[in-house]
């Protein structure tokens, strides 16, 4: 899957040397078609090595990812992930294994592993994750590059009103009624509508859960259909 020769056994021997050294560790696993028939393998490892977490990352290209090429023969549908997927939740739930799912719609999986789901809007509350306030200031150019010039730092707030959501608002900056959870809202709702390009079906609109929600990326539903095509996703 890493197209690496050896990439496999470096990451047991690298496994096997945190369980060694009584490291805590968690595991990620992208949900792409390739890796769709190993979920279940992939959670028996995670008990089997008392991994602390394991999140499976459904497809969200951003940042320094968003100009690779992709195509269907890597890219599943949301509907050919659900049944592996959940079978594997199932796996870890009953071991007791935290495991969370990110970049999902939350339609896709049974209600009762809704609480599992880690949208843009969620992951603010996942203490495993990037905090929006940091993440906005580390993923700027000049902190990524080796010989940047590293910037100053800079609120939530700050990040926020360079997007264009919130350009016709003036007193942004300086209105306080604006809470943390509302900063931080803002923030989701730039990274899934304008980094990303998020998109919604027509049948979402009828979802009690739409407000919560992020939809489908607009990479994906380039590639599988969705409201833009006349299709549903």
């Amino acid at each position: 899957m890493c197209g690496v020769k050896g990439a496999h056994k470096r990451q047991m021997n690298a496994l096997e040397n945190l369980m060694a050294e009584k490291i805590p560790f968690r595991f990620n696993c992208v949900l792409a078609k390739s890796a769709l028939p190993h979920l279940t393998g992939v959670a028996e490892l995670a008990i089997e090595t008392g991994a602390k977490v394991l999140n499976f990352i459904a497809f969200n290209p951003f940042e320094d990812q968003q100009n690779n090429q992709r195509s269907l023969r890597d890219v599943p549908s949301y509907s050919e992930v659900s049944s592996p997927l959940v079978h594997a939740m199932d796996i870890l739930e009953e071991s007791g294994i935290e495991c969370n799912v990110r970049y999902y719609p939350l339609c896709m999986v049974p209600e009762r592993y809704r609480r599992n789901l880690y949208n843009f809007q969620q992951l603010p509350y996942d203490s495993h994750e990037w905090d929006y306030a940091s993440w906005s200031w580390s993923a700027e150019a000049s902190q990524r590059r080796r010989d940047g010039e590293l910037t100053e730092p800079f609120s939530l707030r700050q990040a926020n009103i360079r997007s264009s959501l919130f350009a016709s608002w003036p007193d942004y900056l300086t209105d306080t009624s604006i809470s943390k959870d509302d900063e931080y809202q803002h923030s989701a709702m730039i990274r899934a509508r304008q980094h990303c390009n998020y998109q919604y079906d027509p049948k979402c609109d009828t979802c009690s859960i739409r407000t919560i929600c992020d939809g489908f990326h607009g990479d994906y539903a380039s590639l599988w259909g969705g409201a833009k095509h006349g299709q549903s996703i």
